[in-house]
């Protein structure tokens, strides 16, 4: 069973349309919203990101970690759209969203 996550408002992100990405940083989305579980039956994490502009809401869950060489500091937490966001909306393939450690 989904769990209920918390809604990040798109205008917390920076779109860059060229590579498929969204960005934000950790203090502007907040820790507790980037560690909610999805599923009541599985440890999968993520949130959902509504559009200001068309109100669609997507969810999206955690893929990887990525390290800037300091193994003791993340770099960017890597989310990617779930398989039902893209169904709803095919023109989320290949994105991600990218949450900095700042």
């Amino acid at each position: 069973m989904r769990l209920p996550l918390p809604v990040v408002s798109s205008d917390l992100f920076t779109v860059i349309r060229d590579s498929n990405e969204m960005i934000s940083e950790a203090s502007t989305i907040g820790d507790s919203v980037m560690s909610s579980r999805v599923y009541d039956d599985a440890c999968d994490t993520g949130f959902k990101i509504r559009s200001e502009r068309t109100g669609e809401v997507i969810t999206v869950t955690f893929r990887e970690v990525d390290f800037s060489g300091d193994e003791e500091h993340s770099a960017e937490w890597i989310y990617a759209p779930t398989a039902e966001s893209i169904k709803r909306n095919p023109r989320l393939t290949g994105w991600i969203v990218r949450i900095l450690n700042d």
